[in-house]
C-alpha cells in the first residue's frame, strides 16, 4: 500500500506544485491535521475527511482546508487529488480508500508524507517511549528562540508555538531544521 518511498513523495509534490491537492483520510487526528498545516505552509491544497468535527478540522478549515465529515467515495473523486494520506486509524475497506485505489492516486501512510517533507532538511526525529511531545516542543520552541526558523511536527498542542506543525522555507543561507515527534511503535520511524 506504499509503493512510494519517501523521496518519491517529495519528489511528486514538488512536481505537482502549489495549489495541487493532497486528501488526508482521518484529518482529524493530531499527527494527519498536523499534516494538513504543514501542506498548507508549503501552498498545496488540502482536502479530506473524518467522521466527526473537532477543533483540528475547525483549524484546517479556518486555513482553507476542505474537510468533509464522514467518508465517502464521491468526495475523493470531486477533489482530484495528486496523493492520498491515510492515519493507521482508516481500514482497508474505507470507501475512500477504495476510491483512491480505482483512481491509480498515490497512496501512503502519515509517516512516509513526513519523512518525505523531512528529506530536504536537518531532521532531528524525537522517538521513545515517554516525553516525545514534551521534548518536541521543547526544541521547536528553542529553535524558535533563537530564530532559527524551525519546521515542526508535534503531536499536541503548545501554548507557546502559533500550532502544533508549521513548514518553514529557507534560504541557502539558512540551515533548515525540522524537528518531528516520530513513531517508533508502528515500524515507520526507519522512514526518517
Amino acid at each position: 500500500m506504499n509503493p512510494l518511498n519517501p523521496v518519491q513523495v517529495s519528489d511528486l509534490l514538488e512536481a505537482a506544485g502549489q495549489g495541487s491537492v493532497v486528501y488526508l483520510l482521518g484529518a482529524g487526528g493530531c499527527g494527519m491535521s498536523g499534516l494538513g498545516h504543514l501542506l498548507l505552509d508549503l501552498g498545496h491544497a488540502v482536502a479530506g475527511s473524518d467522521l466527526s468535527l473537532n477543533e483540528e478540522i475547525r483549524q484546517l478549515r479556518a486555513r482553507g482546508a476542505t474537510i468533509h465529515l464522514g467518508h465517502a467515495a464521491e468526495q475523493l473523486r470531486a477533489a482530484r487529488p495528486v496523493l492520498m494520506v491515510y492515519s493507521s486509524a482508516i481500514r482497508a475497506n474505507n470507501p475512500e480508500l477504495q476510491a483512491a485505489r480505482e483512481l491509480n492516486v498515490p497512496i501512503v501512510r502519515r509517516a512516509f508524507l513526513l519523512a518525505g517533507l523531512v528529506e530536504r532538511q536537518c531532521g532531528i526525529c524525537v522517538a521513545g517511549m515517554h516525553g516525545k511531545t514534551t521534548t518536541s516542543a521543547l526544541l521547536s520552541f528553542a529553535l524558535e528562540q533563537l530564530q532559527a526558523q524551525p519546521s515542526y511536527a508535534i503531536g499536541a498542542p503548545v501554548l507557546q508555538l502559533e500550532r502544533h506543525a508549521r513548514f518553514t522555507p529557507h534560504s541557502a543561507l539558512r540551515t533548515p531544521h525540522f524537528v518531528v515527534e516520530a513513531d517508533e511503535s508502528d515500524g515507520t520511524l526507519r522512514e526518517f
